[in-house]
């Protein structure tokens, strides 16, 4: 990432947002900052980065290639902070579903507020759940971030679309 001026990007000193948080580790494919989305999740007054990475291979083996992911990347004074970002799939506690091959997790990421707090919350999409089904999971946020237990699942049969739509191959706010 390189951070902006009032002259436009500062291309002499790069800072890295690595994915090696929570387990992953970059590699080829993945995709890093395939959808991208900026909000204040925790209420702190700086700007927080969501970057969904549709090509990240979730466990270990082949088995769960592609299942996807998002990183979410907390803003502070000086800057973004790797030291207190966040590894998002839904492999973990909290977020909502199973991590599958081809899910493709992260191919469509949003910060809004979608439950009027004034803190900007999370819509994960993954085009290839279920085939060509996909799905959206909304985390609501609070004053420390994404809580853990607040994780909603959206595929057609919820919202009313037909199969095969890829719901969550694009989301806007």
């Amino acid at each position: 990432m390189y951070r902006g001026s009032a002259t436009g990007l500062v291309t002499t000193a790069s800072q890295e947002a690595l994915l090696d948080q929570g387990g992953a580790e970059a590699e080829e494919g993945d995709e890093l900052g395939a959808s991208l989305a900026a909000g204040d999740v925790d209420g702190d007054g700086y700007v927080d980065l969501l970057a969904g990475i549709p090509g990240e291979d979730i466990g270990t083996g082949i088995d769960k290639a592609d299942a996807g992911a998002a990183l979410l990347v907390r803003g502070g004074e000086a800057s973004l902070s790797q030291a207190t970002a966040a590894w998002l799939h839904t492999d973990q506690s909290g977020v909502p579903g199973a991590a599958e091959a081809a899910d493709r997790l992260g191919s469509a990421v949003a910060l809004a507020d979608f439950t009027g707090d004034g803190l900007a919350d999370l819509g994960i999409g993954a085009e290839g759940e279920n085939g060509t089904d996909g799905t959206v999971i909304a985390l609501t946020s609070g004053p420390t971030g994404p809580m853990a237990t607040s994780g909603l699942y959206y595929g057609p049969a919820t919202l009313g679309t037909a199969t095969g739509t890829r719901v969550g191959r694009v989301l806007a706010h």
